[in-house]
């Protein structure tokens, strides 16, 4: 348990992403690495039989060894690479996935979603890694796109003269049509205009 705000206690805060924690002894490389080794020995299933076999065996052993859900285990367990995997899915090859077969993938390819979501959530994962496993295992979209358009015409340079009879017109307006007489100076010298 953290300690509470404020607390004058020297005890330093527990870090929640330690190797030690996850490791249980063993150290975190070992457990980050032993589901990738363990599904990438196992002969790749072939008939529509053994490929379910798989998938509840890979969530069984998952949730047996305290193992994190993850898209590039999932591929391993199957014995595919991620994009044969799409490929058999979407039916671009030869031996592609029957349609029950797809079904319990895009079930299982779900499953694996709402738990990184929940993770994601919880704060378990770092929201950069969070990001990039979203984006490439799950759809997520991480730019957006802005257009600005202008509807109006952009304002032409007046010389001094265009001034002058847009300011009179605007006396006409505002006096009632008396203008009142006096004299004007040029705001703007043709020079800077030119320029």
């Amino acid at each position: 348990m953290a300690r509470p705000k404020g607390s004058k206690d020297k005890k330093p805060r527990k870090n929640r992403y330690s190797p030690e924690d996850r490791g249980e002894g063993d150290g975190a490389s070992t457990k980050a690495i032993s589901p990738a080794y363990y599904f990438g020995r196992l002969k790749p299933p072939v008939t529509d039989d053994e490929i379910i076999e798989r998938i509840y065996h890979f969530f069984e052993w998952c949730q047996d060894h305290d193992v994190r859900l993850g898209m590039a285990c999932f591929y391993l367990a199957l014995g595919v690479t991620k994009r044969t995997f799409y490929m058999r899915l979407n039916g671009e090859v030869a031996n592609s996935y029957s349609s029950r077969i797809r079904d319990s993938l895009l079930l299982s390819k779900q499953i694996i979603a709402a738990y990184f979501e929940q993770l994601m959530l919880n704060a378990d994962i770092h929201p950069t890694i969070a990001s990039f496993i979203g984006v490439n295992n799950f759809g997520y979209v991480a730019t957006t796109t802005l257009k600005i358009e202008t509807v109006e015409k952009p304002r032409q340079l007046l010389n001094a003269d265009a001034v002058r009879d847009k300011y009179k017109s605007s006396l006409t307006t505002l006096f009632e049509g008396r203008v009142i007489e006096g004299e004007y100076e040029d705001v703007v010298s043709e020079e800077v205009l030119q320029e």
